[in-house]
């Protein structure tokens, strides 16, 4: 299993990117200052775009498994009060506009 954090941490402790080939010598390829390859061309390419798009999806997905969590833990606090309560409406929209502020705007329509 992959760890988000530490991928990261390896990729900004990489040399900076974006990624070029600087000079080609025969089989082997300088990307940047100290990164030299040996390797095919559509592996070269794939390495020097991971450079940059490997941290881009690594923060994307991070910050999707946060926002997961954090609805997960809303529907799960409106369940319990569902089960628990004769009249949850008034809970399930208290927890949905603590949850949910970004759509603000919403909340006093059709009130």
């Amino acid at each position: 299993m992959r760890d988000a954090e530490k991928d990261l941490a390896m990729c900004e402790a990489a040399t900076p990117g974006p990624w070029q080939v600087q000079r080609k010598n025969g089989d082997f390829v300088q990307l940047a200052k100290g990164v030299v390859v040996g390797t095919t061309e559509n592996n070269l390419h794939f390495i020097s775009e991971a450079r940059e798009a490997l941290p881009h999806w690594i923060k994307l997905a991070v910050a999707a498994e946060k926002e997961a969590r954090r609805f997960r833990e809303a529907l799960e606090k409106v369940d319990i009060h569902i089960r628990s309560t004769s009249d949850p409406v008034p809970y399930i929209i208290e927890t949905l506009k603590s949850t949910l502020p970004e759509y603000k705007d919403w909340w006093d329509i059709g009130e």
